[in-house]
Parts: structure tokens; C-alpha cells; sequence
């Protein structure tokens, strides 16, 4: 956190320890970097990386780009945040879910665990 700026990220890695079902090894990490100015609007971006670490190289990374607006206003008694956010996801988010499962049914003897 800055003076002006709060940035921060939230990394998250999913996989299967145990059980039945299919494999996954999917990472997902929140990049925020916001910036306010003195008249209480804001301007950032906060992307939701997407990593599948079992899709094929062409597909294993989503990069969203986007941009967001905000402003701070007084209402009341308390002060709120109200913003508005545009993104771009590529295709290969779609396929996250279905690459996983996909090579599961590839290998439907492959019931151990991870």
C-alpha cells in the first residue's frame, strides 16, 4: 500500500491429494494494482490469471486484460466505493475445466492417487 496506489496479488494452486474423479493441477492468481487520485476517482486493473498445468502449452495460460474505474462517494453517513470494470478473457480460459477433464477420460484406469 502507497500513499496513492494499493497493489497486492492472491495466489491460489488447486491438484488432487486423494479419491476418486479427475486430475487437476490449476493455479489461479488475482493481480490488483489500483491507483486514487485526490478527487476520489480511481483507476486500476485486476486480472484473474489462469494457469492449467495439464493443458497443452498452446492453452495452458489465460492472460485477461482489463481496466477498471472507480470513484469514492459520500452517501450518508459512510463513504463507498462504486466502480466499473471491462475485461478481455482469450479462449483459453474456456478450456481449463475441459482439458482437465479431458485427459481424464484419456486415462480412465488411472484411478490412483496424488
Amino acid at each position: 500500500m502507497g500513499k496513492h496506489f494499493i497493489a497486492y496479488a492472491f495466489p491460489q494452486q488447486w491438484f488432487k491429494i486423494g479419491g476418486s474423479g479427475p486430475k487437476t493441477n490449476q493455479l489461479s492468481a488475482i493481480l490488483d494494482f489500483t491507483y486514487f487520485f485526490k478527487s476520489g476517482w480511481n483507476i486500476g486493473t485486476e486480472p484473474n490469471i489462469l494457469v492449467n498445468w495439464q493443458a497443452r502449452n498452446d492453452q495452458r495460460v489465460t492472460l485477461p486484460v482489463g481496466l477498471q474505474v472507480g470513484k469514492m462517494c459520500k452517501m450518508r453517513a459512510h463513504t463507498d466505493l462504486v466502480s466499473a470494470a471491462v475485461g478481455i478473457l482469450p479462449a483459453p480460459s474456456s478450456n481449463l475445466r475441459s482439458e482437465v477433464e479431458h485427459s481424464a477420460a484419456d486415462n480412465p484406469d488411472d484411478t490412483r492417487a496424488d
